[in-house]
């Protein structure tokens, strides 16, 4: 997918309400995202240490195939490599263990 089609969902998100974009992430913990059609802030961004996740709204996504489950993390392991995710949909909890692959990414 390339960086304008993802700035386009992600502008489309914004616009229905499914992304907020009024407190953006913590610059030390992240990746440079992709810019959005909004503005200079990330429409998503990768997260490089879990544990400081907690009460961020995140999509856990698996390289290369795409997004796996999007929700609030509620909970990590001290070293950050297990994270529990509070889901948005039927299913109230989801664990997920940081491995190759597993990518964490800050949504707003």
């Amino acid at each position: 997918m390339s960086t304008t089609e993802v700035n386009d969902i992600a502008a489309a998100l914004v616009l229905k309400g499914h992304i907020k974009m009024t407190n953006p992430p913590t610059p030390a913990i992240l990746d440079h995202g992709q810019a959005s059609a909004l503005g200079n802030q990330p429409c998503a961004t990768k997260a490089h240490e879990w544990h400081l996740l907690v009460g961020q709204r995140v999509e856990i996504r698996q390289s290369p195939s795409g997004m796996l489950d999007r929700g609030v993390v509620e909970a990590t392991t001290k070293d950050g490599q297990i994270l529990w995710l509070a889901l948005e949909g039927a299913l109230s909890r989801r664990m997920y263990v940081k491995e190759p692959g597993i990518e964490a990414w800050i949504t707003g």
